[in-house]
């Protein structure tokens, strides 16, 4: 066998996942998967872990706040863990491994998806562009360095003045065909899936798993699909799910590795 730590079932078999929980179960691993986690985690006591769960939830809008025990350059470097840590207190331990009530409140606690199409308040806006020119600063100065885009090259931000004692609903519906027109290039529509395909949305966590057992485990194909159906056998579990990264080829088993690899690199 390869040379390397096989990684748990806990971090490749994602059987069980409660499909309401996928959105930030996905981003929960995806950050553990960071290469400055340990760099937070040298931060933390149990009295800051403590402090940071206390917190309310108005205090992790993008507003400039940072704990006092944490210093400009790592806040913007590391800033992102406090809210997961926030949601879940056992961050950064397995999704999988947390109890069903941990992942129900960190579910709860993270709130609805961010909608990808919503009107900003007047705070929000001054909050986003205060959090931007922050980071460009730090970034100039070299004080920080992104190994890959941040997310928020994928959000488009404009200023629409609407008189709506002068526009009719003629003017108004175009609106949004002529935002689309404004799509920063290589950046694709959302393809949604319903019915049986709805499930390809779960790819991302088999291409992950894949990911771990080949670069972390150092696993070839053959040895991660003997590992994955010995798995199967011995723990049989009942799911409509296809979540175990089953994949047919070495051709198929190598583009999923791939694509974990991306996907870790851009951490969404």
């Amino acid at each position: 066998m390869s040379q390397g730590r096989v990684p748990t079932p806990d971090e490749w078999d994602f059987r069980g996942l409660e499909p309401s929980h996928a959105d930030f179960a996905l981003e929960y691993e995806l950050a553990r998967e960071r290469p400055n986690l340990a760099t937070f985690l040298s931060l933390l006591t149990p009295e800051r872990r403590k402090e940071i769960e206390a917190l309310l939830a108005p205090d992790w809008e993008w507003n400039g706040r940072r704990p006092s025990w944490m210093d400009q350059e790592p806040f913007f470097r590391v800033g992102h863990f406090l809210r997961l840590l926030w949601c879940c207190a056992e961050f950064p331990k397995p999704w999988m491994v947390l109890s069903t009530s941990a992942r129900n409140r960190a579910v709860e606690r993270n709130g609805p998806p961010r909608q990808p199409l919503r009107i900003l308040t007047k705070e929000e806006v001054q909050s986003r562009e205060f959090f931007e020119k922050s980071v460009a600063s730090l970034l100039q100065s070299g004080t920080i360095s992104l190994s890959s885009p941040p997310a928020q090259l994928r959000i488009g931000r404009y200023v629409i003045e609407i008189d709506w004692e002068r526009a009719d609903d003629a003017e108004l519906k175009p609106l949004l065909l002529k935002l689309r027109e404004l799509r920063p290039p290589g950046i694709h529509p959302l393809k949604r899936y319903t019915g049986k395909h709805a499930a390809a949305r779960f790819h991302k966590f088999k291409q992950l798993a894949a990911w771990r057992l080949s670069k972390k485990g150092g696993l070839r194909y053959k040895e991660a699909w003997d590992l994955i159906e010995r798995r199967r056998k011995e723990v049989p579990q009942k799911t409509t799910l296809d979540l175990l990264p089953r994949y047919n080829s070495h051709g198929s088993w190598k583009g999923a590795v791939d694509e974990g690899t991306r996907l870790v690199k851009r951490g969404f």
